[in-house]
C-alpha cells in the first residue's frame, strides 16, 4: 500500500463484508494480504473482525461434532476481542496460505487457536505509518555517526588494574 487513497479503498471494501459472507472480492483479500505482509493494521477492528470470522468459517469448513465445536470456540474467541489480537499478522499469514504449513483441518484449527489464545491487543495505526525503526530527535555521536575517532578518544574511560 503506497498511499492514503489505497488505504481508503481497502477500508471501503472492508466495510461491505459481513461475518456470514462466503465469497470475497479481491480488494477484501488484499486487506488480509497487506496485514500479513506488513504487520500493520490501519483498519477498523469491527469491520476487520467480520472479515476474519467469515474467512475462518470458509477455510475451516465443517468436520466432526468435536471439530465444529472447537472451530466455533475459536471464532467466538476472535469475536470477543475488543481490538485486534497482537498475533494479527500471523493470523493473516495463515489465512492467506492456510495449506502452506498445515496438512489437515485439525492442524490448521490448532494453529489458529494458538493465535487467538492471547490477551494482548493492537490498536489500529493511523495512515501514514510512522517508521518505528528510525526514532526522531535522537542524534548519534561518535565513530558510528562518522565522527572523528581522535576527537572522541578523550571521551573514553581508562580502566587500570
Amino acid at each position: 500500500m503506497a498511499n492514503q487513497a489505497e488505504a481508503e479503498t481497502l477500508q471501503k471494501a472492508l466495510s461491505s463484508v459481513s461475518a456470514t459472507q462466503t465469497e470475497f472480492p479481491s480488494a477484501v483479500d488484499d486487506v488480509i494480504c497487506f496485514i500479513a505482509n506488513t504487520g500493520r493494521n490501519c483498519f477498523d477492528w469491527a469491520q476487520l473482525k467480520n472479515l476474519l470470522v467469515a474467512k475462518l468459517r470458509v477455510i475451516l469448513g465443517d468436520g466432526s461434532q468435536e471439530y465444529n465445536d472447537d472451530r466455533d470456540d475459536v471464532i467466538k474467541t476472535l469475536q470477543n476481542f475488543g481490538a485486534a489480537p497482537f498475533t494479527l499478522q500471523r493470523l493473516c499469514e495463515i489465512l492467506v496460505e492456510p495449506t502452506k504449513h498445515y496438512t489437515s483441518k485439525e492442524k490448521l484449527l490448532f494453529a489458529i487457536n494458538k493465535q487467538t489464545s492471547v490477551s494482548s491487543t493492537l490498536e489500529p495505526q493511523p495512515f501514514p505509518f510512522e517508521d518505528a525503526a528510525a526514532p526522531q530527535g535522537i542524534e548519534v555521536d561518535g565513530p558510528a555517526a562518522g565522527g572523528n575517532e581522535a576527537e572522541n578518544a578523550g571521551d573514553q574511560m581508562e580502566i587500570s588494574t
